[in-house]
């Protein structure tokens, strides 16, 4: 025995014992569009490690015969990258069980998955996004240049889906990233600064509503309805004289 680690099967750890399976989670590769400095298990774009077909088809008879599993969590990578994501999403869905999709945002405008967040939305897919912060400086340098502007608009697209919007079903999370080797703060402090940023530089007319306008001395014409442009009205006598730029 090693005169300064004793073995290990002498310990005072209490003894933990399994409980039944509720939450299955499966890593379905590797691969992904995006190559993050946090990412714990190296993916990137020139990984090829994928979950086979094979394998799909072990987890869905795991399914079959787990009806104690009520929730699939899917990671990866990008775990849509897989070719087999979309059939194991169906198949889950159809035996009436929840699925999580651990998206990067970005992925939702990759050529060939334009049509990714709809199918989502289609399947009742739970979101859990990663936007590692709400600073584009700070993302950007932990996912890669342009990664933040592309995350928004992912955002912004399953806005428009339904997706964490008032009264909507479509469940969207987003997972904070930390920036050095430190714990985050509370959730609460989070949600709170993510939602006042995020709401203020790109919130919709929705966030906007109660909010006072700020006003100045210049024409109101077409909030009046009655400028030249943006569905202002015009009387016949007078419309040929208007002009717009082209």
């Amino acid at each position: 025995m090693h005169p300064i680690f004793p073995l290990l099967s002498v310990t005072d750890f209490p003894k933990i014992r399994r409980s039944r399976i509720e939450t299955l989670q499966v890593n379905l590769g590797y691969r992904c569009n995006q190559s993050c400095v946090h990412c714990h298990v190296n993916a990137g774009p020139n990984r090829r490690e994928e979950m086979s077909a094979g394998t799909v088809d072990a987890v869905i008879a795991f399914l079959d015969a787990s009806p104690m599993v009520t929730t699939l969590d899917l990671t990866g990578g990008a775990p849509e990258l897989n070719a087999n994501f979309r059939r194991l999403v169906m198949a889950a869905q159809e035996r009436n069980v929840r699925v999580i999709d651990r998206c990067n945002l970005t992925i939702l405008e990759e050529p060939g998955d334009e049509d990714l967040a709809a199918f989502l939305a289609r399947q009742q897919v739970e979101v859990v996004a990663s936007l590692p912060c709400y600073l584009e400086d700070n993302v950007d340098r932990q996912r890669g240049k342009g990664v933040f502007a592309a995350s928004i608009r992912g955002l912004r697209k399953l806005n428009a889906l339904g997706y964490g919007m008032r009264g909507s079903e479509l469940v969207l999370n987003l997972v904070y990233n930390p920036q050095g080797p430190v714990l985050p703060p509370p959730q609460e402090a989070l949600e709170r600064a993510y939602k006042e940023h995020l709401g203020d530089a790109f919130g919709t007319a929705e966030t906007l509503a109660g909010r006072a306008i700020r006003v100045a001395d210049h024409c109101y014409g077409c909030t009046a309805g009655q400028g030249s442009s943006c569905g202002g009205a015009l009387g016949e006598a007078h419309a040929e004289s208007q002009s717009c730029a082209a």
